[in-house]
């Protein structure tokens, strides 16, 4: 039972990376042809209306701290994966950088404007701290949520609240269309998934 419990898993794993895999594809032809241009304005003008530059300022630092946060535990999980020469943190550090060097490609190739604002500089499609809030916290629950089984759940709501919560904080801070934060959701779920199909297929090696 076991083993056909792990095979279902291993299926389901690689079906929803394929899934969001296609979903990213589908949004990012759509981006590239201006599908989202009139939404994503829509979106804007409704967000840059119904809020003031204090709670703009405020979704930015929520992001700030995010990237001093997953900079900081990259490290730490690096420097750990040497001293204790965990395979498993090694994997997912090494996936982490190679996930932020495809992101940073992905930028550069769309070239993408942000919305005007006075924080960011850096081409816009898809969302970095989307993609590393949802890959990051995700790893972090892969690793670990087996060692604590009375906590499943409460570990499982923080940690979409924290991707969601990183993500919608792009949208709000004015430094993303709507349009980045999803592509950049999908893109997120497919490197997760697919970093964690690939370490399955390896530790059976």
């Amino acid at each position: 039972m076991k083993k056909v419990s792990k095979k279902n898993n291993k299926q389901h794993i690689a079906l929803i990376s394929l899934i969001s895999f296609i979903l990213f594809l589908i949004i990012s032809v759509l981006v590239s042809y201006n599908f989202f241009t009139q939404i994503d304005k829509n979106i804007n003008i409704f967000v840059s209306k119904s809020t003031n530059q204090g709670f703009v300022q405020f979704n930015f630092i929520i992001g700030e701290i995010f990237s001093y946060f997953f900079i900081t535990l990259l490290v730490l999980m690096i420097l750990y994966s040497l001293i204790k020469k965990d395979k498993k943190i090694i994997f997912f550090s090494f996936a982490l950088l190679l996930i932020y060097i495809i992101l940073e490609i992905i930028k550069f190739t769309f070239g993408r404007i942000r919305p005007e604002n006075i924080f960011e500089i850096s081409y816009s499609y898809p969302s970095r701290h989307t993609v590393l809030s949802i890959v990051l916290v995700g790893f972090l629950v892969y690793l670990f949520l087996n060692k604590m089984h009375d906590w499943k759940k409460p570990i499982l709501l923080v940690s979409i609240s924290l991707m969601m919560i990183v993500s919608i904080s792009r949208i709000f801070a004015g430094v993303h269309w709507f349009s980045d934060v999803f592509g950049g959701v999908a893109f997120g779920i497919f490197s997760l998934f697919f970093s964690i199909f690939i370490y399955e297929k390896m530790s059976r090696i």
